[in-house]
């Protein structure tokens, strides 16, 4: 009965979707785009995406960025702009984001809150939630930054919408099993919560190799040797990747821009820890906005676009 009822699930939020963008989707439907993606080879996703041009198009300033960056990003779904971040700014968000001395968590890490632990003990991750992540200070700044809106804008070739900020540590742990690094996103996958999207990661510590860089498979966002979903092992991906397999070192401040279609992970922290905040825009609400609260309008930032922060900033 499940397998009858949920195509309907998938058109009629398809519908609603189209009718009013801030509709909230199923669960099931967020299984059945996902599912889709895969089964159809990315063949959906580029149906989408051409669909959201259509109906939202966009004339974007590519002045506001330098034009490597997109043909980059198009070509192997990742670019990397170093020094994105001003010595200041990184202070400032890593003073915010500093875990203050209350219950220990592991051996050698203490958090106070704003952080949550995203698991229970032994997952090398903790996270703020998206509300005290738009309160940091510059976040809504760096929203507002018309190079970033702009270069989403012309990644994603539709008007952008905003869905989430998020900040996270991770951390080294040696006795994490795969389950943990799993949840901690250390191992490779690919994300699929929309029909197209585009993130922007910024480091807030210097990252070496031993610090977890964030680690992406070139061209991977667009074309994948073996379509299926879940986890994959460093050897398979070696194995089918090769040299396209890049890992981003680099200092606090650096931006990394990536359409995590592609396979990507952070890698497992030996040192650290990783500091690192992302920002997120898509195409359209359709898929997983049950996961993704929404956010006060009076943390609305600026923008050069009519609906980028109104779809998921709330009505009051």
């Amino acid at each position: 009965m499940e397998r009858l009822v949920a195509p309907w699930y998938l058109l009629h939020d398809f519908r609603r979707c189209l009718a009013d963008e801030s509709h909230q989707c199923r669960r099931e439907t967020y299984g059945l785009v996902r599912s889709l993606y895969v089964r159809s080879h990315g063949a959906s996703r580029r149906m989408l995406r051409g669909l959201y041009r259509r109906l939202r198009p966009v004339h974007p300033d590519l002045a506001t960025f330098e034009p490597q960056r997109l043909l980059e990003l198009r070509r192997d779904g990742i670019t990397v702009w170093p020094g994105f971040l001003d010595g200041g700014t990184v202070a400032a968000l890593r003073a915010y984001f500093e875990p203050r001395p209350s219950r220990p968590v592991g051996k050698d890490f203490v958090r106070g809150a704003p952080v949550r632990v995203e698991q229970a003990d032994g997952t090398p991750r903790l996270a703020y939630e998206s509300e005290e992540v738009l309160r940091a200070p510059g976040v809504l700044e760096l929203l507002a930054d018309r190079s970033i809106q702009n270069l989403a804008a012309a990644y994603l070739g539709c008007e952008p919408i905003f869905t989430a900020a998020n900040a996270w540590w991770s951390l080294a742990d040696p006795a994490a099993d795969d389950e943990a690094l799993s949840w901690a996103a250390q191992l490779f996958h690919f994300d699929y919560d929309w029909p197209a999207f585009v993130k922007f990661f910024f480091y807030l510590s210097d990252v070496g190799d031993a610090d977890g860089p964030f680690t992406y498979v070139q061209g991977t966002h667009e074309r994948k040797q073996e379509w299926r979903d879940g986890r994959v092992d460093d050897r398979a991906i070696r194995e089918a990747y090769g040299d396209r397999v890049r890992a981003i070192t680099g200092r606090a401040g650096d931006l990394i821009v990536a359409d995590t279609a592609g396979y990507h992970k952070g890698a497992r922290v030996a040192a650290g820890p990783r500091l690192m905040l992302q920002l997120e825009f898509c195409v359209a609400r359709l898929g997983a906005g049950f996961q993704y609260p929404r956010f006060a309008r009076s943390q609305r930032p600026r923008s050069d676009f009519r609906h980028t922060f109104d779809i998921f900033c709330e009505s009051r």
